[in-house]
């Protein structure tokens, strides 16, 4: 589960590198090419949180549950790193590069001002599938996207689950020691 909230918000800035002005399928090239003509991210240090509005797994418990939604919300509160120069000269472009080639089509990208609406379809390994989708506001200093996962399994497999989450970052200033 936690590989699935890290990926999920990896694929997040992913995505924003992917956002075409039309809906539809677009092919990675198409994608790239949206993706160098996006604003860059401001170089600094920013904080992130991550909330977990809706959980469901077919199969767990609810108490169960409730212990995995206060798993993921202490390890993922408040985490600050920072976004050097020359990472933020690179863009979202250089995330493009994280996608595994070949396992995600890129379903939709809107983006309309720093407005987003986005959905991906990747192919997770042992007959999974997982539709990412993401709204939300994106911005040289931060973002806030709601993300929705819902992850399919082979009939009788463990592995399905629907989630909903709200991820924000956002520049708090200047990276420790000049970086």
């Amino acid at each position: 589960m936690r590989r699935i909230i890290l990926a999920t918000t990896a694929l997040a800035a992913i995505a924003l590198a992917g956002c075409a002005k039309e809906d539809g399928p677009r092919t990675e090239e198409q994608v790239r090419e949206e993706a160098a003509s996006l604003a860059k991210p401001q170089a600094g240090l920013y904080r992130s949180s991550f909330s977990i509005v809706s959980l469901d797994v077919p199969g767990v418990p609810p108490a169960q549950l409730e212990q995995m939604r206060k798993m993921f919300a202490s390890s993922q509160q408040g985490q600050e790193y920072c976004l050097t120069a020359a990472e933020a000269e690179k863009g979202f472009e250089e995330a493009m590069k994280k996608l595994p080639q070949g396992k995600c089509s890129y379903d939709k990208f809107n983006v309309s001002g720093d407005k987003l609406d986005a959905q991906l379809t990747c192919e997770t390994g042992q007959g999974m599938k997982a539709t990412i989708g993401m709204a939300g506001t994106v911005t040289a200093t931060g973002s806030n996207l709601k993300m929705s996962v819902a992850q399919s399994a082979p009939a009788g497999a463990p592995g399905a689950m629907n989630m909903v989450t709200e991820v924000s970052s956002e520049r708090v200033g200047d990276c420790p020691g000049g970086a």
